[in-house]
């Protein structure tokens, strides 16, 4: 019986005799397809780099075994809220189950006797992105000669398609690593000049996670919620490197491929078994210094999780316990309760420094579960998170408290009005795309008690300018002009002028 294998889109017949050999020296010069077990009773297939199919998902990868034949589309497409994986077989289907662990995963439908669907819903798609072995139990009409139950093997894979844009190269593949101890999805890039500044969005959505590696080199980290809102929509991933002269900006799109698929009528655990931890992998974590969050150098995610019984140290409940206890020492610390004044008004001190408190407490939950490669890089990860949580408090307090209500004729209520008021004008501007060229939270986070100040200095001191019909508001806040118009009749804001010098 011949066997059939996928070589850059081209389905090559080979005899059975000449299989192993053949593709065991192929897999080692190409890397693009990859042969299991021993006979017809087993194929595996794997999309070439750069081979991602029509956008519309219409080239399909092809296996076969046991006489049988099962195509897939080689990009997954989105329906609502719903992830779609569309297939095909050579005979009739009675039956199919997604599974991975032996646990139900997706839900399966047959719009034909010999196609399928499966979907998963966006919120329990998560495990595709980072590569998880995801089967498909099928089952056919009764055949003297074949088996009526073949197993298939498939993974999934982000990629980026449809770029647009210069001034840089972007890695078309996203791998899926190990940092800040979850699972991030990580693209690459290279530019010809100097970086002398990097900003990424995933659509509207601006990603702190980005890092310049050295003069040319940088990387973006996305989470899986990233990725699932970028895929199958009109929002694009949008990466700005600023280079001497100027900012250059490209732009890509998210596709989910089937990477790899595979068919078999033997036990499919045998044929592609759990991952267990590599010692090689293991040994690259233990060597990592102290400390270090980023687990990207060990492999991908898939490998490196395989050790998390036999290395690291995850943040379980009693960690997370004694973490949070530690919340209010750390508040007084930075004299949270004497800055709440000027940031919100004394009226408000209460509700402000009780929503700071939950703030850092809810920050500090987000790490529940996550898995560092030693105790110093578990303990950096708390201080991110708290002083994340910090910086959000301190640079968008309205999010704790309400604005004050405009009075007319009443100079204190309407220094509060004011002060609101560039607070919440602050909160909608993205300084990513100014001068500062950075967001808000991490001006804040450099010039704390500077922001505090002149916050506090609108709220307290702040006179009135009667300028023609206007009155006037005018402060500064860390080098930037502010002045907003009052209306005397209602002291209400009408304008703002935000004027960076």
């Amino acid at each position: 019986m011949p066997t059939s294998l996928l070589v850059q889109g081209t389905m090559t017949l080979l005899p059975a005799r000449f299989s192993l050999c053949f593709l065991a020296l192929l897999t080692a010069v190409s890397g693009c397809t990859a042969g299991v077990g021993a006979g017809s009773d087993t194929e595996e297939v794997v999309t070439a780099d750069g081979d991602d199919g029509k956008a519309d998902g219409a080239i399909e990868l092809r296996v076969r075994a046991s006489d049988t034949t099962l195509w897939v589309d080689k990009l997954l497409t989105r329906v609502g809220d719903s992830l779609v994986l569309s297939g095909r077989t050579s005979r009739n289907l009675t039956s199919g189950s997604p599974f991975i662990f032996d646990d139900v995963y997706g839900q399966w439908s047959q719009p034909s006797t010999r196609t399928f669907e499966v979907r998963w819903e966006a919120g329990e798609a998560r495990g595709l992105l980072s590569g998880v072995d995801l089967f498909f139990g099928l089952g056919f009409s009764p055949s003297s000669s074949r088996p009526d139950a073949l197993t298939s093997h498939t993974r999934v894979q982000p990629r980026l398609v449809a770029f647009e844009g210069r001034g840089m190269s972007l890695s078309a593949d996203v791998h899926p690593v190990v940092s800040g101890g979850r699972t991030v999805f990580r693209i690459r890039g290279t530019t010809r000049e100097k970086i002398f500044g990097l900003h990424a969005q995933a659509g509207d959505v601006a990603l702190s996670d980005v890092a310049v590696l050295d003069d040319t080199h940088f990387q973006i980290d996305l989470l899986d919620d990233h990725v699932l809102a970028l895929f199958g929509s009109e929002s694009r991933l949008s990466v700005t490197v600023d280079l001497r002269n100027g900012p250059q900006t490209k732009s890509a799109s998210v596709a989910l491929r089937v990477a790899t698929l595979g068919l078999t009528a033997r036990d499919a655990y045998e044929v592609w078994p759990v991952i267990t931890c590599d010692q090689d992998v293991l040994a690259c974590l233990d060597g990592l210094p102290d400390g270090t969050t980023d687990l990207g150098p060990c492999g991908d995610a898939r490998p490196v999780l395989a050790c998390r019984a036999q290395a690291g140290v995850t943040m379980d409940d009693t960690r997370l316990a004694a973490a949070i206890a530690t919340i209010g020492a750390r508040l007084d610390a930075i004299g949270l309760a004497a800055d709440a004044s000027g940031l919100v008004g004394r009226d408000r001190e209460a509700a402000f420094t009780e929503g700071a408190y939950a703030t850092v407490e809810e920050s500090l939950t987000d790490l529940a579960g996550r898995w560092y490669a030693d105790v110093a890089a578990l303990e950096a990860a708390q201080n991110t998170a708290i002083e994340t949580a910090l910086d959000r408090v301190y640079a968008r307090p309205l999010d704790l408290v309400e604005a004050h209500t405009p009075v007319a004729g009443d100079l204190n209520a309407t220094r509060a009005v004011f002060a609101d008021a560039i607070l919440a004008h602050l909160a909608s501007l993205n300084l990513s795309n100014t001068e500062y060229g950075r967001s808000l939270e991490s001006v804040v986070h450099e010039n704390r008690a500077g922001h505090v100040a002149a916050i506090r200095f609108m709220r307290d001191e702040a006179s009135p300018e009667i300028i023609g019909e206007n009155t006037y508001y005018i402060a500064q806040w860390l080098g930037a002009h502010v002045e907003a118009i009052i209306n005397p009749a209602s002291g209400a804001v009408t304008s703002i002028l935000f004027e960076i010098d």
